[in-house]
């Protein structure tokens, strides 16, 4: 688990991988006449930038802000914290 925070919720690594995949999604997306949410939905979740509140909702976590809060609990987390403390073997 420490090494998937510390590793693959970089957003640094992670953003890339998200745009990419993002970029092959989202024509698929856009011809869905069957999607339960907007094309608009999609870009903003996969966006980095900060969501805002639409229709008097507050806005809904990016996949940025989703992978940067987990990885700040994980790396938090007391029992990862011990495995940082405990001496290489």
């Amino acid at each position: 688990m420490k090494a998937i925070a510390e590793e693959w919720l970089d957003w640094k690594k992670l953003g890339p991988l998200v745009a990419g995949y993002a970029r092959q999604i989202e024509p698929e997306l856009a011809a869905d006449t069957r999607k339960l949410s907007s094309l608009a939905e999609f870009q903003r979740t996969v966006s980095p930038e900060e969501p805002q509140a639409t229709e008097g909702r507050p806005g809904r976590l990016t996949l940025k802000q989703f992978a940067d809060q987990r990885r700040k609990f994980l790396l938090e987390h007391p029992a990862i914290k011990e495995l940082s403390a405990a001496p290489a073997r």
